[in-house]
């Protein structure tokens, strides 16, 4: 039984070497124009505060970061929107958020749409994240 285990381990830590196996998973998406999209949602007594960030994979492009942030309330099943916020940037962070009162059990998120826009306005890449 130990040589089986000194044998898958050896053979683990070749296939790590090359790329074939990892200790760790790669759940990382990975972007063309972003360098990364975030929502987060905190909920103390009584407010949730629902914040979203797009930050764009270069500063000096004149790529326009965008987001929009939706604080939602699960309802029969469904999300509604309760609040939104939004921001727009060129060659920088695009941030947005707020706080809202909500009303206790219900299941809440925060639902984050972003884009990155070229100079000339075409989009290059829009992408979503929603809150834990």
């Amino acid at each position: 039984m130990m040589k089986r285990c000194a044998v898958v381990l050896c053979l683990f830590c070749v296939l790590s070497l090359f790329g074939f196996a990892s200790a760790e998973p790669d759940f990382e998406h990975r972007y063309s124009h972003m360098k990364s999209i975030a929502a987060y949602l905190d909920i103390e007594d009584g407010t949730a505060y629902s914040d979203g960030e797009v930050i764009p994979i270069s500063f000096s492009a004149n790529y326009t970061a965008r987001v929009t942030v939706y604080l939602q309330r699960k309802v029969n099943g469904s999300w509604q929107t309760i609040a939104t916020w939004s921001d727009s940037q060129v060659n920088g962070v695009a941030m947005a958020g707020g706080s809202r009162t909500v009303t206790p059990g219900y299941e809440y998120r925060t639902y984050v749409v972003g884009t990155i826009s070229d100079a000339d306005g075409t989009l290059l890449e829009r992408a979503t994240r929603t809150s834990g």
